[in-house]
């Protein structure tokens, strides 16, 4: 019964965390009995997102721009420039006010004054709107997950050996995962249809987020490892990519997104927030210089474009270029150092100390190596939604690998 024989071994599978709940059903008069295992998404997997603006928001993303057409572009605008981002994010929040600006960003860009405008002079010329999707209201549907594979896969080990394996009912896409202000709800801790698998097992199966696995008789009565996979074979590139994309786009403005540096602690025990926390607000001044320049492009050195190469989000309008820390060079810097620590290390020990064992091997091969992908971090920045860090691993089988044709003699 196994699955996912048809994907394309040229491109790569992004896998998102998943939690998982199990239980037994008593065995039954023969000693048969069932495994029951449901499938909760993560943070990650999160879409509370409203695109479109409402009136007030749209109202109050024009005056911001209109603010920094009157502050100018220098730095005796610079407080003015603030001033007006803050009150924007008193209004809406901070990740929602750099949404709407971001959104509301004229598409005459290069109009915009270099001095300041007196308060009592007309913006000449002023800001010119793009269209941008309207909402009756902040809230208009249910928070959802729509990023999800076709169906679930599990599978179940004992004593190194496979002992089921089961496939679910096909996902319902999108998924409420909670209430809808269009549900006419009148008892106290009713749940709406909607959320209805998240409380009932059987809906859970209907909407292909719970399986039941009928165990034998003699089967055992604990499992060493149970394994529940997915992937949206239905999906194109393409579909997969632009999916992914709406999902950044979705967390950036909702719960936050950021990339972590490296020796952020995620816990402290003193009064102050964990560096592993999303900041309350964003940096007024940051946001600003983003909102001014435009993203990296791909391929820069920055962490935002290892990340975005790896998940194939290249897009210049992706989220991932406008992040926090996204100009970061932490993986550059590692490969720098990875090269000035060679000769001390690996270079010295593989030449002088394995010989004569390692005479004429490939060192410059592995010197490359070494310097390209040899990271004790990882070779990704870690991502943050909301409070919920995440690391970014590649994954391969190492029992596949084999040779190059062209290259025999080395080991990688």
């Amino acid at each position: 019964m196994t699955t996912f024989t048809q994907l394309d071994a040229g491109i790569p599978l992004l896998l998102l965390p998943v939690r998982l709940e199990t239980r037994f059903t008593p065995r039954d008069a023969v000693g048969a009995r069932v495994l029951k295992i449901r499938i909760y998404p993560d943070d990650v997997h999160q879409d509370s997102h409203e695109p479109g603006l409402t009136a007030a928001e749209s109202t109050g993303g024009k005056e911001f721009w209109a603010a920094l057409w009157r502050a100018g572009r220098g730095v005796e605008g610079e407080q003015q420039r603030l001033t007006a981002w803050q009150l924007l994010v008193a209004r809406h929040g901070a990740h929602r006010a750099r949404w709407i600006a971001e959104r509301l960003t004229p598409v005459n860009p290069g109009q915009r004054p270099d001095e300041r405008i007196p308060a009592d002079a007309p913006l000449s010329p002023p800001p010119q709107w793009p269209d941008v999707p309207s909402a009756d209201a902040a809230w208009t549907r249910a928070s959802r997950i729509a990023v999800l594979p076709d169906r679930w896969l599990a599978t179940g080990h004992f004593g190194g050996r496979k002992v089921f394996e089961q496939r679910g009912a096909p996902i319902t896409r999108p998924l409420a995962t909670g209430p809808d202000p269009a549900d006419d709800l009148n008892e106290v801790g009713q749940v709406g249809p909607g959320m209805r698998w998240m409380v009932d097992f059987a809906a859970a199966e209907l909407a292909g987020m719970g399986i039941s696995v009928r165990l034998p008789p003699g089967s055992p009565d604990r499992f060493d490892r149970i394994t529940v996979l997915g992937v949206a074979e239905s999906l194109d590139a393409a579909e997969a990519t632009a999916a992914l994309s709406g999902l950044l786009d979705a967390h950036a403005a909702t719960w936050g997104l950021d990339l972590v540096p490296q020796g952020t602690p995620t816990n402290n025990d003193g009064p102050g927030r964990p560096g592993g926390r999303r900041p309350r607000t964003l940096d007024g001044a940051g946001v600003l210089a983003a909102l001014d320049a435009a993203p990296a492009a791909p391929g820069d050195g920055s962490d935002a474009a290892a990340l975005a190469h790896a998940l194939g989000v290249t897009e210049r309008t992706s989220p991932l270029w406008r992040l926090p820390h996204a100009a970061g060079t932490e993986g550059g810097e590692a490969s720098a150092m990875a090269a000035a620590l060679w000769p001390a290390t690996w270079g010295y020990y593989l030449r002088e100390l394995f010989s004569p064992g390692f005479d004429g091997m490939p060192l410059a091969d592995w010197r490359r190596f070494t310097i390209d992908t040899v990271r004790a971090r990882g070779p990704l920045p870690a991502v943050r939604v909301g409070d919920q860090p995440y690391g970014v691993l590649p994954v391969t089988s190492l029992t596949q690998w084999r040779p190059h044709p062209s290259r025999p003699d080395l080991l990688f």
